[in-house]
């Protein structure tokens, strides 16, 4: 059994859903006369649309997740804003003063969160490199880049694939087999659409 540290735990829910008065703060469930109620408190990344430049003024590395899940929300459909709003992000770990391993860490997830099509997705890395050629720091290496490129491809639909199941399973409790066959042969786009409608649906008949 490993050791107590006497440290007290709590939980706290981050909510990155769009629903401005879905704000639940307890979790209960009963079975065979046994039931268990528990509270939580919640952080609500909407309620930092209107806190914006507190976002940016922050050197805290979670203001970068905030912006780049907002930024991801507000540019659905507009990929050359969501190309501009991306660059900006990638300068902001520049400017903040990272390191290294901190940028390339934060980045990953900037550029899996903002994913792109591939012709602004080429016109994004043009900027970058004249960007890092400006401030002599090449961080993300051509052959980091193909890496990236190749995860993206290889790893964002199956990503969103379990994505959606967890979200399914945390509202419904269970998936049901018609739905499973039909998440495994989504594509991207799709499961985008599946994504967006579980998150607001009422029933898992509605999926």
């Amino acid at each position: 059994m490993p050791k107590s540290t006497g440290r007290e735990v709590v939980s706290l829910a981050v909510l990155g859903d769009e629903r401005v008065t879905w704000r639940p703060t307890t979790y209960a469930t009963e079975r065979w006369g046994c039931s268990l109620r528990f509270s939580y408190p919640i952080a609500k990344l909407a309620d930092y649309r209107t806190r914006h430049a507190e976002l940016e003024a922050s050197p805290n590395p979670f203001a970068t997740v905030v912006l780049a899940h907002l930024a991801a929300q507000d540019t659905r459909g507009d990929a050359p804003r969501r190309r501009q709003v991306k660059l900006a992000l990638t300068r902001r770990l520049y400017e903040r003063g990272y390191s290294r391993e901190r940028i390339l860490s934060l980045f990953r997830f900037i550029d899996w969160l903002l994913a792109l099509p591939a012709e602004q997705e080429t016109l994004f890395w043009q900027d970058v490199q004249e960007y890092e050629e400006e401030r002599t720091m090449p961080y993300v290496t051509s052959v980091e880049r193909i890496g990236l490129a190749r995860g993206r491809e290889e790893g964002r639909e199956e990503g969103l694939r379990e994505a959606l199941r967890r979200i399914v399973r945390a509202r419904y409790g269970v998936v049901p087999e018609a739905l499973e066959i039909r998440i495994a042969a989504a594509d991207r786009e799709a499961l985008d659409e599946l994504i967006d409608r579980a998150s607001v649906v009422q029933t898992v008949d509605d999926l």
